[in-house]
């Protein structure tokens, strides 16, 4: 009624009687359409009366025959050979399972891998492990390091239905240094270009007499029910020393191009990257680059809000971030354990959690704070020497002294004998050069060369000594945050990751493999392989 119709809709009024009051064949009508996109049901109304084919929804077709395939592999590995040849790298899957199967209405896919590992197979490496999961394999109860699966809806043309995509990943540690760095930057630069993609897509568009060939099928849309990518963690440790082993290999360092402190910013040791998860509920996608896209945008984010943590991890500060991390790893474990020895073990257990516990606050505590305290201290002195070496103007001095640093403390010890022994270079060089470098500048350049040689000797006496104090106080307290580090459980985690899954291989000049090398049984060597 028009008296109770609010102004608003005193047009629409008028409309709808103005359509009541004419013949009823004469009425627009609204005609409903059932259609589906995949899975999803889209209802359309309008004034076209649709076709018999257009009112039934689309069907699935016919559904496929039923089949399934499952495999389960030991052990699977693949090596990687350079140009000399010489092999680089041998990555390794353990306890490989994968079972593929089709029904009338699903495909399904499921992978596990128990382990992955990839080795360096450098002779002379400070990381025999370049990757592997954090977890030890002794450990009970431990999962599969990559779980992956996939179910597919079947019957839907033109869309690829997803109704679940999972993929978990456990903790990772990675491990890289120069000269594998190096290496793998030489074979790389040695491997041919690939074509353009679009020119050989435009190439394969035209059949053998030149002319175009049938239309390329649009790519398929994608629709996932459940998408669910778990958190993924990764312990990157990088020691980027300025000198490679192999002079030949120097054009291809990393830091090749960067000069003084900018050399130490690719030094990171235990930086924890964590990844959070993405999930997505009934997602469309109108490709699969857009699938990509939408994974690959989710992960650079969270990439870059994790710089800061890698920032906070180089050995230049210490690795600060770490503290944060070891004290709070000591004060889970100093209540988890009790709890967890009295529920497993009564009173027993309960006195032996609290003995674990005490340990591992304590290690969290001391052994964090020592080593972000005594890595501090070892980066800074070793900038100093870095800079009072160069004040002597002797490049050979500066060459031998960066490749003595090179050379990591394992403890206090061997901290202590590293640093006494640049002490005695350092004094050594410092007085031999007062008489050797006017003598070899004389000869060098006659008179002008003895000038010249005479002011570096002098300038050598006091940078030369100045050096080797530094690179003591370095080398020991870098020994020290060796010892302090080992006490941490991030300590213990990354000692774990030095066992190679065998031994790397030989390679003759002439390309043929010669047998391993014979070890005493019961040497270390043969004990770690």
């Amino acid at each position: 009624p028009a008296e109770v119709c609010p102004r608003s809709g005193m047009r629409a009024r008028a409309v709808l009687l103005r359509a009541m009051a004419e013949p009823a064949d004469a009425r627009p009508a609204l005609h409903p359409r059932l259609t589906r996109r995949g899975p999803v049901g889209v209802l359309t109304l309008g004034g076209k009366q649709p076709t018999a084919d257009e009112a039934r929804p689309d069907q699935p077709s016919r559904p496929p025959a039923v089949w399934s395939v499952r495999v389960e592999l030991a052990g699977v590995g693949v090596a990687l050979v350079d140009e000399e040849p010489r092999e680089v790298l041998y990555a390794s899957l353990a306890g490989v399972r994968l079972r593929l199967s089709a029904s009338a209405a699903e495909q399904t896919a499921e992978m596990s891998v128990e382990h992955v590992q990839i080795d360096s197979c450098l002779e002379a490496t400070r990381h025999p492990v370049v990757l592997a999961p954090t977890t030890s394999r002794d450990e009970e109860a431990t999962p599969p390091t990559l779980r992956l699966l996939a179910k597919r809806q079947m019957g839907w043309e033109g869309m690829l239905v997803l109704d679940e995509l999972a993929v978990a990943l456990q903790p990772l540690g990675l491990a890289l240094e120069q000269n594998l760095a190096a290496r793998l930057f030489r074979l790389a630069a040695h491997l041919p270009r690939a074509s353009d993609p679009a020119s050989a897509l435009a190439e394969a568009s035209l059949d053998a007499g030149g002319a175009p060939s049938a239309e390329v099928a649009p790519p398929a849309e994608i629709f996932v029910r459940s998408l669910a990518l778990h958190p993924m963690s990764c312990a990157l440790t990088l020691q980027m020393e300025p000198l490679c082993d192999d002079p030949s290999l120097q054009r291809f360092h990393p830091t090749h191009e960067l000069v003084g402190l900018a050399q130490q910013l690719l030094s990171l040791r235990s930086a924890t990257l964590n990844l959070n998860a993405l999930l997505l509920d009934d997602a469309h996608f109108p490709s699969a680059d857009a699938l990509g896209a939408k994974v690959a945008a989710h992960y650079q984010a969270q990439a870059l809000r994790g710089l800061y943590r890698l920032i906070g991890s180089l050995d230049l500060l210490g690795n600060p971030a770490a503290l944060f991390s070891d004290i709070g790893g000591g004060v889970r474990t100093f209540f988890y354990q009790p709890s967890s020895g009295l529920v497993a073990s009564g009173a027993g257990g309960f006195a032996a959690g609290v003995a674990k516990g005490t340990a591992g606050l304590a290690g969290g505590v001391l052994g964090g704070a020592g080593a972000t305290v005594f890595g501090a201290a070892s980066g800074l002195t070793r900038l100093v020497g870095e800079a009072t070496g160069g004040l002597a103007m002797d490049n050979d001095f500066a060459q031998r002294r960066r490749k003595a640093q090179q050379m990591r403390a394992e403890d206090a010890g061997h901290g202590l004998a590293l640093g006494v022994k640049a002490l005695g270079q350092g004094f050594c060089e410092g007085a031999t050069g007062v008489l050797a470098k006017p003598l070899q500048g004389a000869m060098d350049d006659g008179a002008r060369g003895f000038v010249k040689g005479l002011g570096r000797g002098l300038l050598g006496v006091a940078a030369k000594p100045l050096s080797g104090v530094a690179s003591l106080v370095s080398k020991t307290a870098e020994g020290i945050a060796s010892d302090a580090n080992d006490l941490t459980a991030r300590g213990r985690r990354a000692a774990a990751l030095r066992t190679r899954v065998r031994q790397p291989r030989l390679i003759g000049p002439d390309g043929v493999l010669l047998p391993y090398p014979k070890m005493p049984i019961g040497s270390p060597t043969t004990d770690e392989q």
